[in-house]
C-alpha cells in the first residue's frame, strides 16, 4: 500500500500531465483532438482512483498515529543469513533466538529424502580432543553399512546364492545349443521394524533450549543408534516376517572355526581369504569386540615388546571397527559362558534402510500429568537387506577372555 505522500505526489504529477494534454487539445484540429481527448479522460480516471486511495491512506495513517505509531523496521532484516543447523538437535529445535518451546502433542517429522547436511566445522582447534554430545561416535559395523530410504513396510530383493551358481560359459559351435548358466539369485524380502526410545522431562524443560538440545543430540540419539547397531548384528531370526534379522543370525553367512595354533591375526587373514574365494569380493573391514581389539593391540613378543599389528587402524589392510554386539552368552548360572567374536566382511554386501524418516514427539505416559512431567521420544522404522551373505565371515569365539 502506498503512503499518503506517495499518492499525493502521483496526483500532482498527473495534474501536470492533464494541463499539458488540455493545452494540446485546444491547439489541435480535426482528428488530432480525438487522441488528446482519450488521454485527458484516462488521466482524469486515474486521478479519481488516486483520490479514493488517498482518502483510505489518510484514514489508515490516522488510526496508526492514534495507536502510538508503527515500530521501526529492523535495519538488518534484509542482511540476516539463513539459519543452517550444525547438528541434529538444531535441525529439530531450530535457531536458539527463534525457539518458542515445545508444546504438548508436538510431532516433528524428519524427512529422510530431504537434502540435510551438517555444516563442516572449519575452525582450527589446537586443544586436546573432547567428545561433544552432538558428535556421536561411530557405533561399529552398523555405521559402516550403506544407507537407503523406502516408503514401504516390506521390500523384496534378490539375494546372491553362490551354491546355485553353475557357470556353463564355454566355446560355442554352430548348430549347437548355447550353454546356460544356473541362476545365482534367490528372491527374498525384509520387513521394517519400529524402534523408539523416550525419556521423561519436566514440563518447564519444554522451553529450555539447552536441556532439549542435550536430550535430543546426546541421550535420545545415542540410545537410538545403540539399538540400531544391536539389531543389525543380533536381530532375532524369528523377526523374518516382522522386522530385522541380524547379520549374525542370517543362515547364509560363513562361520569360521579357529585353529588350535591360530592367532587372532591369523584368523582375520584366513577369514578374508574365505570371503574372497567364495564371493569374488575382496573384504575391506574387520569388526571386533573391544576385548578382541584390545588383545591384538596389547599383544607382545617373547621379549615383552608390543608387536603393533594394527597400523593406522588397519589389520592386514582391513579397516578395524569395534562393535559391542560381537559377543554371545550361552548356558545358565554356573555354566554360563561369554565369548567375544570377530567378523570380516564387505560393507556393501548389506544395506540399512530407513522408512521415510524419523519422528520426534512429545506426550504423556501413565501418571506424568500429576507429576508435572512429559515424555520426549524418537521413533523410526528400519530394515536390513543382506544381498551377499557369503561376504560375511564370522568367528564366534576368538578365545579372548573378558575382564
Amino acid at each position: 500500500m502506498l503512503s499518503s505522500i506517495q499518492i499525493h505526489n502521483k496526483i500532482v504529477e498527473n495534474r501536470a500531465k492533464l494541463d499539458a494534454a488540455e493545452k494540446s487539445f485546444n491547439a489541435a484540429e480535426g482528428d488530432a483532438k480525438d487522441i488528446y481527448r482519450d488521454t485527458i479522460n484516462q488521466i482524469k480516471g486515474e486521478n479519481k482512483s488516486l483520490d479514493e486511495q488517498l482518502a483510505e491512506a489518510l484514514d489508515y495513517e490516522d488510526k496508526i498515529r492514534q495507536g502510538g505509531g508503527i515500530p521501526l523496521a529492523d535495519p538488518n532484516a534484509g542482511n540476516k543469513t539463513k539459519f543452517k543447523p550444525k547438528n541434529f538437535g538444531e535441525f529439530v529445535l531450530g535457531a536458539r533466538d527463534e525457539f518458542k518451546g515445545l508444546q504438548m502433542g508436538t510431532s516433528i517429522a524428519l524427512d529422510a529424502y530431504q537434502d540435510f547436511k551438517l555444516l563442516e566445522h572449519t575452525e582450527t582447534d589446537y586443544s586436546l580432543p573432547e567428545q561433544y554430545a552432538q558428535n556421536l561416535p561411530k557405533l561399529g559395523i552398523y555405521n559402516t553399512l550403506p544407507r537407503a530410504v523406502t516408503d514401504k513396510d516390506s521390500v523384496s530383493f534378490y539375494e546372491a546364492d553362490p551354491t546355485k551358481l553353475t557357470n556353463a560359459a564355454a566355446t560355442w559351435k554352430p548348430n549347437t545349443a548355447i550353454p546356460m548358466s544356473g541362476m545365482a539369485w534367490t528372491q527374498r524380502s525384509f520387513h521394517m521394524e519400529q524402534i523408539a526410545n523416550g525419556m521423561p522431562l519436566l514440563e518447564n524443560n519444554l522451553n529450555d533450549y539447552n536441556e532439549l538440545m542435550t536430550l535430543v543430540n546426546g541421550t535420545l540419539l545415542y540410545m537410538q543408534e545403540l539399538a540400531k547397531g544391536a539389531k543389525v548384528l543380533n536381530g532375532a531370526k524369528a523377526n523374518a516376517e516382522t522386522g530385522i534379522v541380524g547379520i549374525l543370525n542370517h543362515d547364509g553367512i560363513q562361520k569360521f572355526t579357529k585353529g588350535a595354533t591360530d592367532t587372532i591375526s591369523d584368523c582375520a587373514y584366513k577369514m578374508a581369504t574365505d570371503v574372497f574365494l567364495t564371493t569374488g569380493f575382496i573384504p575391506t573391514t574387520v569388526g571386533m569386540h573391544p576385548y578382541v581389539a584390545e588383545s591384538v593391540n596389547l599383544e607382545k613378543d617373547k621379549n615383552g615388546r608390543y608387536i603393533n599389528q594394527m597400523v593406522n587402524g588397519k589389520l592386514w589392510a582391513l579397516n578395524v571397527v569395534e562393535d559391542l554386539n560381537l559377543t554371545e552368552t550361552t548356558g545358565e548360572a554356573s555354566g554360563k559362558k561369554t565369548t567375544y567374536g570377530m567378523m570380516v566382511y564387505l560393507p556393501n554386501a548389506a544395506t540399512f534402510y530407513t522408512k521415510m524418516g524419523e519422528k520426534l514427539e512429545i506426550g504423556l505416559v501413565n501418571d506424568q500429568f500429576l507429576r508435572n512431567e512429559k515424555t520426549i521420544r524418537i521413533n523410526g522404522q528400519y530394515g536390513l537387506k543382506v544381498t551377499f551373505p557369503k561376504a560375511f565371515s564370522y568367528l564366534t569365539d576368538t578365545g579372548v577372555a573378558g575382564r
